[in-house]
C-alpha cells in the first residue's frame, strides 16, 4: 500500500500489515504512523459485533435447551412412574384373581384333558359354562337396583348416572370430536352411551376402570373399542384411572349391544380389590 510522509510529502510503499505502525520516511527520516483505512475499521467492528451476537445466541440456546430437557425429563419420569404404578396394581389384581379360582382352573384342565372323548369334553364344557353363567346371573340378581339420576352409595364410593343415550346403529363422523373425518362407525346391534359421576368417599386413593352393562337376560357387555372420538374431551376413562378422595369425576363410555337387548343396567361396585359389594342402576332413555 502507499503512504505519504506528512513532513516532506514523499510517497513510500509499505506492506499492509504495517497499518497502525510507526515508520520512518526514507527521504527525510521523519517518523510517522501509517493510518488505518476507515472501511477496514468498520468491517472489523461489524465482524466483532456478529461474533458477539452469535456467542450470546449460542449461550441462550444452550440454556433454553437445558431447561426444556429438564422439564421433558421430569414429565417423562412422572408419566412412567404413574404407568408403572397402574401396571403393578393391575398385576396384583390378576394374581389375586388367579389365586381365587384354583378350583375353576382345575375343572378346566380336566375338561381339556378328555381329548380322547370329544363328546364327554363338550359335555363337561357345557356344564362348566352353564354353572358359570348361573353363578353370574345369581350375583347380578342379588344386587340392589336403583333408578337413574339417584346418588347410589356402594361402601365408600358414590355413583350417579347423569344420562344415557341410544345412539342407534351408526356413530356418525360428523358427530365425533373430529367432524372433518369421513370415518363413521357402524354395528349390527346398537350403540349405548352413558355419562357417569363417581366420587371416592374414603380416605385413600382408589382406581376406577370401565363399567359393564347388564341386560334383563343376564348378558354382560364391556365397553366398545375404538369409540373415543365420540366421547367428550376430558371425559375418557383410561385403564385404572386414579380416584382421589372427595374429588368427583365425570366420565362417559359407549357400549355395543345386540338389537334385542332390553332392560339395560349399569353394574357398579365398591372399587375394592375383591369387589365384594355391587349394585345396579337401570338406564332410562326417555
Amino acid at each position: 500500500m502507499k503512504a505519504k510522509c506528512p513532513k516532506c510529502s514523499q510517497s513510500i510503499s509499505v506492506p499492509l500489515e504495517y497499518q497502525g505502525e510507526t515508520v520512518k520516511c526514507s527521504a527525510c527520516n521523519h517518523a510517522f504512523e501509517i493510518p488505518v483505512p476507515e472501511q477496514v475499521t468498520n468491517i472489523s467492528l461489524l465482524i466483532t459485533a456478529i461474533i458477539s451476537a452469535a456467542a450470546i445466541a449460542l449461550v441462550i440456546g444452550f440454556a433454553c435447551g437445558a431447561l426444556l430437557t429438564r422439564v421433558d425429563r421430569e414429565e417423562v419420569k412422572t408419566t412412567m412412574a404413574k404407568l408403572e404404578s397402574q401396571l403393578e396394581q393391575r398385576s396384583k389384581q390378576l394374581q389375586n384373581a388367579n389365586a381365587k379360582t384354583p378350583r375353576l382352573k382345575s375343572q378346566l384342565r380336566r375338561a381339556n384333558a378328555k381329548t380322547s372323548s370329544p363328546k364327554n369334553s363338550q359335555t363337561d364344557y357345557k356344564k362348566l359354562t352353564s354353572r358359570l353363567k348361573h353363578k353370574t346371573n345369581a350375583t347380578v340378581s342379588r344386587a340392589p337396583i336403583y333408578k337413574m339420576s339417584q346418588n347410589v352409595r356402594v361402601a365408600d364410593v358414590r355413583w350417579r348416572i347423569l344420562g344415557a343415550r341410544n345412539r342407534g346403529k351408526i356413530l356418525r363422523a360428523a358427530e365425533s370430536r373430529y367432524s372433518f373425518s369421513d370415518d363413521s362407525k357402524t354395528t349390527m346391534g346398537k350403540f349405548i352411551q352413558i355419562f357417569v359421576e363417581v366420587e371416592n368417599l374414603g380416605k385413600k386413593m382408589k382406581t376406577v376402570t370401565n363399567l359393564d352393562l347388564v341386560d334383563d337376560r343376564g348378558r354382560i357387555y364391556a365397553s366398545a373399542p375404538d369409540v373415543s372420538d365420540w366421547i367428550p374431551r376430558k371425559q375418557e376413562l383410561f385403564l385404572l384411572d386414579n380416584l382421589n378422595p372427595n374429588m368427583p369425576v365425570i366420565f362417559s363410555d359407549i357400549y355395543e349391544v345386540p338389537e334385542d337387548a332390553t332392560g339395560l343396567m349399569v353394574k357398579i361396585g365398591d372399587l375394592s380389590l375383591w369387589g365384594q359389594e355391587e349394585a345396579l342402576i337401570r338406564l332410562d332413555f326417555n
